[in-house]
C-alpha cells in the first residue's frame, strides 16, 4: 500500500543518513573533499511525482519508486562488496557489511510490496 511505501522510504533514510554521515567524516579524515549533493541526503530526498517517468501517482508512483531504489541498492551493495573484499580498513569493512545488510533486507522489503502494488 502506499502507507507501507512511504514508511519504507522514511526508514530508509533514517538508515542511510548517519551511513552517509560516516562516509563523509571518513573522507573529510583521509583530506578528500565530500561529493556535492543535490540537496538530499539519501535516495528518498527530494523524489516528486515529477522526477518520475510519465508524470505518474498513486501505485504507478510507488511502483516506479520502488523499482527505482531497488536498483539503488543493488549498485550500493554491489560497491560494498567490492569494498568488503578489497579493503584492509577496518572502518570502510565495518561500513560496507552495514550497507550490504541494510539495503539486502530493505531490496526484499520492497520486492515483496512491488507484488501487492
Amino acid at each position: 500500500s502506499a502507507a507501507q511505501v512511504k514508511d519504507l522510504a522514511a526508514r530508509i533514510e533514517a538508515e542511510q543518513s548517519p551511513q552517509i554521515q560516516q562516509m563523509n567524516a571518513l573522507l573529510t579524515e583521509w583530506g578528500v573533499p565530500a561529493p556535492a549533493t543535490t540537496g538530499g541526503t539519501s535516495t528518498t530526498s527530494g523524489v516528486g511525482h515529477g522526477r518520475l517517468p510519465g508524470m505518474v501517482s498513486g501505485a504507478g508512483f510507488d511502483r516506479a519508486f520502488l523499482e527505482m531504489v531497488i536498483v539503488h541498492h543493488q549498485d550500493a551493495v554491489d560497491m560494498a562488496q567490492i569494498e568488503m573484499a578489497q579493503a584492509s580498513n577496518p572502518t570502510t569493512r565495518n561500513l560496507a557489511q552495514q550497507i550490504i545488510s541494510a539495503d539486502q533486507a530493505q531490496i526484499s522489503e520492497m520486492q515483496t510490496l512491488l507484488q501487492v502494488i
